[in-house]
């Protein structure tokens, strides 16, 4: 099954662990009316949702970005553009439409279960998850990322500290700070050891 949601909140991503779930194999917990409460309170379909703004969510380790796929619709109609029986002009369309819908699915399926994403499209996926977190987006502007790199943790952080102060975004602590650091960034080694530094 799949369900729509249409204009959605850009905010509804920072449930994160909820929002995983619903678009993985798992579930969320849900009351139903009439439903068995040990049996029917599970979510179960999968998600399209449409919304005017980005998503914006924290996701230290990637989890949730690598669910998601973005479809970018920036062409716009005037109202007096608009055609109000467009659905029923596209009806005798249906039919071709599923089917190329299954072909493609069928294809996504034998190449691995991916859908495929264009070099835009996984540009337009790293720009939300960077842009909807201070400790990332902060990575992303100032800092260069690799196991060849050497800065102290207290560096770095009052770096990021000052960075939030100026864009207006409210810090994490330095516990996780280093902690996000650690989950999003594998290939960096932070070193308790001040005299050698933090790389």
């Amino acid at each position: 099954r799949i369900v729509t949601m249409e204009e959605i909140p850009g905010d509804s991503f920072r449930q994160e662990g909820v929002v995983k779930a619903m678009t993985s194999h798992g579930g969320a917990q849900q009351r139903g009316l009439y439903k068995d409460e040990d049996l029917d309170n599970t979510w179960r379909p999968k998600l399209i949702a449409s919304s005017n703004e980005a998503p914006r969510y924290t996701d230290r380790s990637g989890a949730l970005t690598r669910r998601l796929v973005v479809v970018m619709c920036p062409s716009e109609l005037k109202d007096s553009e608009l055609d109000l029986y467009l659905f029923d002009k596209m009806k005798p369309e249906v039919a071709g439409f599923a089917y190329a819908c299954i072909h493609r699915a069928t294809a996504c399926l034998q190449a691995g279960g991916e859908y495929p994403m264009s070099d835009e499209m996984i540009a337009k996926v790293k720009e939300i998850e960077v842009r909807g977190d201070s400790l990332k987006s902060y990575v992303e502007d100032y800092c260069a990322v690799g196991q060849q790199y050497r800065i102290e943790v207290r560096k770095i952080y009052l770096g990021y500290r000052n960075y939030c102060e100026e864009s207006g975004n409210m810090p994490v602590s330095r516990e996780k700070f280093i902690a996000g650091i650690k989950d999003r960034y594998i290939l960096v080694k932070l070193i308790d050891d001040p005299q050698k530094g933090e790389r």
